[in-house]
């Protein structure tokens, strides 16, 4: 077994772990486990983003998170922890929205019954079921997951629906 790559991921140090886990239960199944416990771990290794100015393939982006992002996950992950409230004050393009769907991602599939309540100031920009909507980045990410870490059941036909994605495994949702 590979010892888990610690610190910043780099692409090459994603691939490597990508590939090991392929190839593996057991190093599937201690991924699954630090990936549940270490939130920052877990968007660095396994985040990816849509770039709205490139095209194709070159539009799909690791999500390699800069030091203030890494700071700002771990902040918003205690505060859900703890149901507070926690005002980002951001400038464009720095990943804010990116960070918290991703961290939404996390609990989902990691707390059981986990519920979050997702809004914009208008319906489409909601759910259009495109990545210019909310539940449209969700589903992106998700569809950039390793199969193996997707819930035991989940299918997108079936889960994620309009305003609504569904952990069967776990109960948790995500409501629009």
């Amino acid at each position: 077994m590979i010892p888990l790559p610690e610190g910043p991921a780099t692409v090459q140090s994603r691939v490597a772990l990508l590939l090991a886990a392929a190839q593996s239960a057991e190093v599937r199944a201690e991924v699954k486990l630090r990936a549940e416990f270490d939130p920052v771990w877990f968007v660095d290794y396994f985040g990816v983003v849509e770039e709205p100015r490139a095209y194709g393939e070159e539009a799909v982006q690791p999500f390699l998170l800069f030091p203030f992002q890494r700071e700002t996950i771990a902040r918003l992950y205690r505060h859900v922890q703890e149901g507070k409230d926690l005002l980002i004050e951001k400038s464009r393009d720095v990943g804010a929205t990116w960070m918290v769907l991703w961290l939404l991602v996390h609990q989902w599939l990691f707390r059981p019954h986990f519920q979050a309540l997702i809004g914009s100031y208008r319906q489409e920009e909601t759910d259009n079921f495109t990545t210019r909507s909310l539940f449209g980045k969700l589903e992106f990410a998700l569809r950039h997951l390793p199969g193996w870490l997707l819930p035991e059941g989940f299918e997108f036909r079936k889960h994620r629906v309009k305003n609504r994605i569904l952990d069967p495994e776990n109960g948790s949702t995500l409501q629009g």
